[in-house]
């Protein structure tokens, strides 16, 4: 696993054998025609995506779900953290993957993604989110 925007190398936390796996779903692009009274109907594409919005410790953070490539590449994080920073302004921004038997990889400041590796993530408390 490489290492992303902030340089820390991602920590890949184990989790029990046969434990629940949450099944979480990466981000989806929707395409929408709106009837506009002025402009009559144009194309809008949402995207939705799986995060958190959380608050441990006086600190609120957010959390959101992307692909596993992404974790590999400085430019991908930088992107996702670029086009997923508006819907939480302000928020340090953790991204999570997931590798094929729900085992989860963190990506952002140190101290969240130790904090994050230390608890299940059936107790994160994922909403999904649309970006406009």
């Amino acid at each position: 696993m490489g290492r992303c925007a902030t340089g820390h190398k991602p920590l890949t936390p184990k989790l029990e054998r046969g434990s629940n796996e949450i099944p979480i779903q990466e981000s989806l692009w929707m395409e929408k025609v709106i009837a506009n009274p002025s402009r009559g109907f144009e194309r809008r594409t949402d995207m939705q995506f799986e995060g958190a919005l959380i608050k441990e410790q006086g600190v609120t953070f957010a959390i959101v779900v992307v692909k596993p490539h992404v974790l590999n590449s400085q430019s991908d994080c930088a992107h996702a953290r670029n086009s997923f920073s508006s819907a939480f302004p302000g928020a340090p921004l953790v991204l999570m993957a997931q590798d094929s038997r729900g085992v989860p990889t963190y990506q952002g400041r140190q101290d969240l993604v130790n904090f994050l590796a230390r608890i299940h993530p059936s107790r994160i408390p994922w909403k999904r989110y649309t970006l406009n």
